[in-house]
């Protein structure tokens, strides 16, 4: 109907941040994107060897959460989702977390597989990417590589490594995982494909590089930059210590512990993928949760 007017509310409990993203449409418009908040939690970080998250971060994340959920106050919409990534599937205390999560939305929580992720993720960035493309989440525990087979089948790699790990014992596992993905999909990132990656890795390097006197989002997204250009941005914030590094203006407040292993494990993904370039992509599994919500994909 001509003028009906739809919005909704994705709520991403992620492993380094959480984030509220809240969209609207019109039959006569596409989304628009009318408010976004985040707050870096580090859940993933916090994460034990056993497997148990700690209840001190369990409570930091639920505080960011319901300052989140406050801020956006009489925004927020009365439909809406919430969903949670690799530190929340992992820890196997995680109903701790869940039902915090619940009280606090009145929403049961959406554990996302690593398959559902990637393709949710490639849904949220569906306008950058082609037919020879390749999507890249680089998450805080975890990274997805997705592309698309045909109009309704994916190919997901799920790599338990992200910007929150600790990443030199997992890199060379991460090659072979690669390697053996690419015999078995037969896929092969050539001259004329496209990396697009999405995370707050990639867009604070980017946001870095720009000078930005701060971050805005939606502000990077489409934007392309050579590997060789964000390596450069690395080497000079990897020669800074946090305390430094909290200093830069597009710096996201707590990013500056886990800025240099994410921005390690980049450029290691683009040696593995053979990437020369990158496309930023902002619109990741919270836009593509936000179009199932509006548009009922």
């Amino acid at each position: 109907m001509r003028g009906e007017y739809r919005e909704a509310f994705v709520l991403d409990v992620g492993s380094t941040s959480v984030r509220l993203l809240i969209g609207s449409m019109t039959a006569d418009s596409g989304i628009e994107i009318r408010y976004e908040a985040g707050r870096i939690s580090g859940l993933g970080h916090a994460l034990r060897g056993d497997g148990r998250l700690p209840v001190p971060a369990v409570e930091e994340t639920l505080r960011a959460v319901r300052e989140i959920l406050l801020d956006a106050g009489d925004r927020l919409p009365d439909r809406g989702a919430c969903v949670c990534t690799h530190a929340v599937r992992r820890a196997v205390n995680a109903g701790e977390i869940l039902d915090g999560l619940t009280t606090l939305t009145g929403l049961k929580p959406e554990v996302l597989t690593p398959h559902r992720e990637g393709v949710l993720a490639w849904q949220g960035s569906r306008e950058l990417l082609g037919e020879r493309s390749i999507l890249v989440d680089l998450g805080g525990g975890s990274t997805e590589i997705v592309r698309r087979k045909d109009r309704d089948t994916f190919d997901v790699l799920s790599i338990p490594v992200g910007a929150g790990t600790a990443i030199e014992d997992h890199l060379e596992a991460a090659d072979e995982t690669w390697r053996r993905w690419q015999g078995i999909t037969g896929f092969r990132l050539d001259k004329s494909g496209t990396m697009v990656v999405l995370g707050g890795t990639a867009t604070t390097l980017v946001a870095i590089a720009r000078n930005y006197r701060r971050y805005i989002p939606g502000k990077l997204h489409g934007v392309s930059v050579s590997c060789a250009d964000l390596a450069a941005v690395l080497t000079f914030v990897s020669i800074l210590d946090p305390v430094s590094r909290r200093q830069i203006p597009s710096m996201e407040p707590g990013r500056e512990e886990i800025i240099v292993t994410g921005g390690r494990l980049l450029m290691a993904l683009c040696r593995i993928l053979g990437a020369d370039s990158l496309v930023i992509s902002e619109r990741g599994i919270r836009f593509g949760r936000l179009l199932e919500l509006i548009e009922g994909i």
